[in-house]
C-alpha cells in the first residue's frame, strides 16, 4: 500500500514525491471487486487494451454454442468453451479455456476463469469464478468471488 505506506514514510523523511496529471485510466486492482470492475471496463472500451476492441462473441476452436443460447454484448469467450442449450451469456462476460455453461443457466457481468462448471439453471451475476470451480444446479450468485475450490466431499463415506 504505497499510499498508507511508501508515501508517508518518505515524506516523513523528508524525501521528495512528486505527482503526475494524467487523463489515462487508472485502478488500482488489489480487491476482486477492483479486479472486476477493470475486466468490465476493458470489455467495455472504458480503457485502452487489447481487450477494448470485443465484440459479440466470437467462438474460438474447439468449442460449442448450442443453437438456442443466447449470446450478447461483449463477450471474450477461449477455447474449448461449451455453452448449451437455453443457456444465456450477457456481456461483458470473460469465459476462461474449458468453461462449461449448462444447460439454462444465465452468466452476466462476471469473469469465469479456465475450467468453471455453471450447472444448470444456475445464475451468475456480477462475480468472479476460480479456475475449477463447479457451480452446482439451481445455484444463484450475485457480486460473489469465488477464489478456491474445496474438495467435493460427498462421494466419501
Amino acid at each position: 500500500m504505497f499510499e498508507r505506506g511508501v508515501f508517508p514514510g518518505m515524506v516523513a523523511d523528508g524525501e521528495s514525491v512528486y505527482a503526475y496529471k494524467s487523463e489515462a485510466y487508472w485502478i488500482d486492482m488489489g480487491t476482486p471487486a477492483q479486479y472486476h470492475q477493470l475486466n468490465m471496463d476493458m470489455l467495455q472500451g472504458k480503457c485502452k487494451s487489447l481487450l477494448c476492441n470485443a465484440k459479440p462473441a466470437s467462438l474460438s476452436l474447439g468449442g460449442n454454442i448450442h443453437p438456442t443460447a443466447k449470446i450478447s454484448g461483449s463477450i471474450l469467450i477461449d477455447l474449448e468453451c461449451q455453452i448449451e442449450e437455453k443457456a444465456q451469456v450477457c456481456g461483458p462476460v470473460i469465459m476462461g479455456r474449458g468453461c462449461r455453461i449448462q444447460k439454462r443457466s444465465v452468466i452476466g457481468n462476471s469473469i469465469l476463469w479456465e475450467n468453471v462448471t455453471i450447472g444448470e439453471d444456475a445464475s451468475v451475476l456480477n462475480s468472479v469464478i476460480a479456475s475449477g470451480a463447479i457451480i452446482k444446479a439451481k445455484t444463484h450468485l450475485d457480486g460473489e468471488t469465488i477464489n478456491q475450490v474445496a474438495p467435493d466431499k460427498s462421494d466419501k463415506k
